[in-house]
């Protein structure tokens, strides 16, 4: 595939992904060929999301892939080390074709593979979105506290109901406090 071939399989895939896309679909520097997506676990709110940038090279899609960079704060080296493995194996399997649409929908499903993982460990019982309400920015369910990193899904769970001076507050601190 020549370089004009490139180009044109490039064209072709930026138009596509901007139509299925949209908006969210952002040029960062036409003439250098990058461009944004922020990808989610598909939730309402998102619980996950990875900004995924990529510029395309003139070598790409016939002779390897494009540049990306992955952008999440809760992102550990290892797990970045699995996405790269998985989308360089999607890239090889796609040898010489376009790869972007599969490389983003990948990581989509890694996305909310580990958010249902996630909301498995912090809310167990019928369902991780009974019952949810924000509270500076960490999604907690009525009956439970959680105390959660982004980066290592741990969760302790303590009653919110309790009103302070009750029996029953006057038990959570003691709890916190060994």
């Amino acid at each position: 595939m020549s370089a004009s071939d490139n180009q044109e399989a490039q064209l072709e895939e930026i138009t596509v992904l901007s139509s299925i896309y949209g908006d969210d679909w952002v040029t960062i520097n036409e003439e250098c060929r990058t461009y944004s997506l922020r990808i989610s676990d598909g939730c309402e709110p998102p619980r996950l999301a990875v900004d995924f940038q990529v510029t395309f090279l003139d070598s790409y899609p016939s002779d390897g892939p494009p540049l990306y960079d992955l952008g999440a704060d809760w992102l550990t080296e290892e797990v970045q080390e699995t996405l790269v493995a998985d989308l360089q194996a999607l890239y090889e399997e796609s040898a010489g074709e376009v790869v972007l649409f599969r490389w983003i929908e990948c990581l989509r499903e890694f996305l909310s593979t580990q958010s249902s993982t996630l909301a498995s460990l912090v809310f167990p019982g019928p369902g991780p979105d009974e019952g949810l309400q924000q509270l500076d920015g960490v999604t907690i369910s009525e009956t439970s506290t959680v105390a959660a990193s982004a980066t290592t899904a741990t969760a302790t769970a303590a009653s919110t109901s309790a009103t302070p001076g009750s029996p029953r507050d006057a038990a959570t601190a003691s709890q916190a406090e060994s």
